[in-house]
């Protein structure tokens, strides 16, 4: 699934900042999804977390149906989990690689270290595909 954003600064730098935060943010988590990953594999020797009865409960809302996983197979949720990680892995390395993105434009151009403006990045899964800068007068 694709998923585009768009973010405005005030200068490139402040858009290279903003990268290197959300880095150090989804780093975190992938970290924190693959303690409890290895956790939860380690419970999966005991068959008794296969028998788990799944339920689950859709919920229509304003924004379309949420689906509510009360319970599942661990191994079911570990697939799930694992899908997460590897989706983490890839907008982790879509934003180490947009701040790459960023720091080359920064060095190819000097002057774009110090213009105040306004700086639209657009973005899809993390990884910059638009820069447009606005000088202030």
């Amino acid at each position: 699934m694709s998923a585009i954003d768009v973010r405005i600064f005030t200068s490139v730098s402040e858009a290279v900042s903003y990268f290197e935060k959300l880095r150090e943010r989804l780093s975190t988590s992938l970290e924190e999804l693959r303690q409890l990953i290895s956790r939860l594999q380690e419970l999966a020797t005991n068959p008794l977390y296969e028998q788990i009865e799944e339920r689950v409960r859709d919920v229509d809302t304003v924004f379309g149906t949420i689906r509510i996983v009360i319970s599942e197979p661990l191994s079911k949720t570990l697939e799930r989990l694992k899908r997460y990680e590897s989706e983490l892995e890839t907008a982790l390395r879509n934003v180490e690689r947009s701040i790459e993105i960023l720091r080359k434009a920064l060095d190819q151009d000097e002057t774009l270290r110090t213009v105040r403006g306004t700086v639209i990045v657009v973005m899809e899964n993390y990884l910059v595909r638009r820069v447009l800068v606005t000088l202030s007068f």
